[in-house]
């Protein structure tokens, strides 16, 4: 699946701040005990120093937001993908796109918060190399991400075309042996 990346725009606010609240109301409300609203989202996004919208034909399906913390670490704060979207392979391209951005900025550590109820997000992000660092506290559980500083920080090789999925095969592993 073919996607692009550009920055937001402040037309894409409320664009954004619906695609939130459709995607993360739910989670939130049994993470945190309160209703994500419009403007809280938008609050959040623009609180952001980058906020990237994903694009798949020219139309906005998720968007990631970070800020540079004065630690020199990098906080992650949102990654919304539209349920349609999800399971196409486009949550690994965005965090591959994440940590070249984390290691273009000069960190190794990026950190973030997964909301509790959001089993399906925390089990992509631990596959992915994030650590749980912190107890669960206001409805989320601190994460980080230590990058090998060994990689290169070229965004400009990003890739854009999510792999094919690949499929289930019917065969079993398991032989019966005839003696």
């Amino acid at each position: 699946m073919e996607v692009t990346f550009r920055p937001r725009k402040p037309e894409d606010n409320p664009v954004l701040a619906k695609m939130a609240v459709q995607t993360m109301g739910k989670v939130v409300q049994e993470s945190a005990g309160y209703a994500l609203s419009e403007p809280m989202a938008l609050r959040q996004i623009e609180e952001n120093q980058v906020t990237t919208i994903i694009e798949h034909k020219h139309q906005p399906i998720g968007y990631y937001s970070y800020s540079m913390l004065p630690t020199g670490q990098m906080y992650l704060s949102a990654v919304i993908i539209v349920p349609e979207f999800q399971h196409h392979g486009i949550g690994r391209l965005v965090a591959e796109r994440i940590e070249r951005e984390a290691r273009s900025h000069q960190t190794d550590t990026i950190l973030g918060h997964i909301h509790y109820a959001n089993q399906q997000s925390l089990i992509f992000w631990l596959k992915n190399g994030w650590k749980i660092i912190g107890p669960h506290m206001h409805g989320t559980l601190a994460v980080q991400k230590k990058l090998d500083p060994a990689l290169p920080s070229d965004s400009h090789s990003t890739p854009t075309k999510a792999p094919p999925k690949k499929r289930k095969s019917n065969l079993t592993r398991s032989k019966r042996y005839v003696k």
